[in-house]
This record gives C-alpha cells, sequence and structure tokens, in this order.
C-alpha cells in the first residue's frame, strides 16, 4: 500500500508542474459506512466511524466545469457489526493496525456562481475506490469497494487564489473485494455488495 500512496502523490506533484491551471485543495472530513451482506448465511450489518485528512486536485475545462481527483486517508475510530441479529463493538484500540484510503475520480460542475464570484455551489460526481485494512495478532483483513459517488458543496473565495470550502459526499459502493490471512493461510472473497457512506468535507483550496 505504500506503493499506492507514492504513486498518488506522484500524481498530484505532476499536475501541479504539468498543468497551467488547477486547483489543490487539502481537507478533513468525517465518514460514515453502512454495509449490508451475508457471511455464513447470515445477514450482515456493518456500521464504521471515522475521521479522514485528504488532498484533492481539480482542472477547469471551462468557467463551470472540472474535472477532479482527491484521496482521503481514513482512520476508524469505531466498528459495529451485526451478524444474525447480535451485535459487536470494537474500536482501533482493539487493532495493531486499522486504516484505509478511498481514491475518487470525477467531474465538478458549478451550479451556482455569484456576480462577484466569492461564493460558489458545486456538484461533484463520480467513481471511487476505497480500501481497508484491519490486523490483529491472529487474522489481518484487506477489502476493496468500488463504487460511484456525488454530493454538493459550498465555496468562499477571499480572493482569486484562496478559498474555504465545505461539500457532502454521498457514495454507493456495489462491488467488493477482500482477502483474509491467518496463521492457517489466506482466503479471498469477491462479489457484489450494498454499501452506503456519507463524508462531510471541510477545507481549504489555491487556485493556480
Amino acid at each position: 500500500m505504500k506503493r499506492v500512496i507514492l504513486l498518488i502523490l506522484v500524481f498530484h506533484l505532476l499536475s501541479i508542474a504539468c498543468f497551467a491551471q488547477l486547483s489543490i485543495h487539502i481537507f478533513g472530513g468525517f465518514p460514515f459506512n453502512w454495509e449490508d451482506g451475508y457471511l455464513l448465511g447470515e445477514e450482515t450489518t456493518t456500521k464504521v466511524t471515522s475521521i479522514s485528512f485528504g488532498f484533492g486536485t481539480s482542472f477547469p475545462r471551462s468557467e463551470r466545469f472540472s474535472y477532479c481527483f482527491f484521496d482521503e486517508i481514513i482512520f476508524p475510530q469505531s466498528l459495529d457489526i451485526t451478524i444474525g441479529g447480535v451485535t459487536s463493538s470494537a474500536d482501533r484500540n482493539d487493532y495493531d493496525t486499522l486504516m484505509g484510503m478511498s481514491v475518487f475520480l470525477g467531474t465538478v460542475f458549478k451550479l451556482y456562481i455569484s456576480a462577484q464570484g466569492k461564493l460558489i455551489i458545486p456538484l461533484t460526481a463520480g467513481i471511487r475506490w476505497m480500501w481497508l485494512m484491519a490486523n490483529t495478532t491472529y487474522v489481518n483483513v484487506f477489502g476493496n469497494n468500488i463504487g460511484v459517488g456525488a454530493g454538493p458543496g459550498i465555496e468562499y473565495h477571499l480572493n482569486a487564489k484562496v478559498y474555504f470550502f465545505g461539500r457532502v459526499m454521498f457514495y454507493y459502493d456495489f462491488f467488493s473485494f477482500s482477502i483474509i490471512t491467518t496463521g492457517y493461510g489466506s482466503s479471498s472473497n469477491s462479489g457484489l455488495i450494498s454499501s452506503f457512506s456519507i463524508t462531510p468535507n471541510i477545507g481549504i483550496g489555491l487556485r493556480f
């Protein structure tokens, strides 16, 4: 996963170096994930509450339309898993490693631009890949989800270069691939899922 993070960092740096016009933004978030599925024939519900920190870039193609790419490092804080009506809870202190990443690629359309250009209401939509790694002394779990996302936001521009923003992203993941490793070996599982997430973000952006 260090290689994935390094590749993403290199992509951002190359974008800054190669594109004459772009925006970069740094933000924090509070993801909440709700996933329904099946395990050993039993219905399961998993709820994960997290905090996140991210970095993104956007590339304007017109006054109202841009491409965007952003990623978030996710730090789950609590997990509630219900299997067959029985719920168990855990927090990050119960794991040796508990973290993930969300990578989003999409478009931004500015629904509203004020007369002075200080207030902008954008709508973001696209696809995302999210992975989560949970390791203990006895078991290592590495899960990947693929889905789509969209959400509205608001930007307040202090000047032509600096702006503050907030947004709320809604995600629906429909495919999952996971690897579970224990002292007895490894197993993998893949298939369709139904996973919903909501992530409020707040941050600061710079325009070049």
